[in-house]
Parts: structure tokens; sequence; C-alpha cells
């Protein structure tokens, strides 16, 4: 989690429990009965993250987004941060 929130990009993952993804997800999440997919934005400035946009779905595959719908929700989190920098 800490390397996805360390980059600016969106991170899906469409099923947690995918045998190449298991040694690098936390045992908590793992652990979680409601979680089978998820996508990670983090609000960033100068490179440090601060914040992050988090949906899940209990569904393998639910939480992953369409290309179109990334950008929109690119555009949501770029809006976020610009409103975090307005306040200071």
């Amino acid at each position: 989690m800490a390397a996805a929130c360390a980059k600016t990009s969106c991170t899906q993952v469409a099923d947690i429990r995918a045998g190449d993804l298991r040694g690098r997800l936390p045992a908590w999440l793992l652990g979680e009965p409601g979680i089978g997919s998820f996508v990670l934005l983090p609000l960033t400035m100068k490179a440090t993250p601060f914040g992050l946009i988090y949906a899940d779905s209990a569904v393998a595959g639910g939480a992953v987004i369409s290309e179109r719908e990334l950008g929109w929700v690119e555009t949501l989190r770029d809006q976020a941060v610009v409103a975090f920098k307005t306040v200071g």
C-alpha cells in the first residue's frame, strides 16, 4: 500500500487474492472479507503523498474502472489537490 501511495498514478487491483499479489499486500487487507478489489488514487503535492481516494468492492473485479472513468476520477483527484493547495 505504501508503494502505491508513493507513486502519483492510479493503482487498480482487480483481485486481491490473485497469487502474484498476495505477498505484496498487507495481511490486514487480505483478512478483510468485504474486499475483493480496490482502486487507489494518491493525493500528492511536490511528490509527497498527503491523502488518498480509495474505493473497494467485495467482488473481484468490482472496483476496476475503465480508462474513460479513470480520466474522470483523475480530474476529481486533481481538483481536490488544487483545493488543498488553495486552502494552504
